[in-house]
């Protein structure tokens, strides 16, 4: 997966972030969820339940089995659970000179 590679996530508009706490804090930070991807023999349904909970209808959600989630997974303990974001705009103000 390309956005795992340092020089091509600066070229991507969107960013990958593994683990519940991880996508919890994404989603409440206000990060626009696009996807979210879990595996359901990982993924306490308790933890995958808050975070349904809290995702709009235009999400798309992915039920992947052990061994595709196992292929796009990059930590060992993501805890069943992966989401993409897209990265927000950042607009530096300019100052003008005095």
């Amino acid at each position: 997966m390309q956005l795992y590679k340092g020089n091509q996530r600066g070229r991507q508009d969107h960013f990958l972030v593994e683990g519940y706490l991880e996508c919890s804090r994404g989603i409440n930070s206000g990060f626009e969820l696009l996807e979210l991807m879990f595996c359901p023999e990982i993924i306490d349904p308790i933890l995958l339940s808050k975070l349904l909970q809290n995702i709009g209808n235009q999400v798309q959600v992915f039920e992947l089995d052990r061994k595709v989630y196992a292929k796009l997974a990059y930590r060992d303990d993501s805890q069943g659970v992966m989401a993409l974001f897209k990265k927000p705009e950042i607009k530096l103000l300019i100052m003008p000179q005095r």
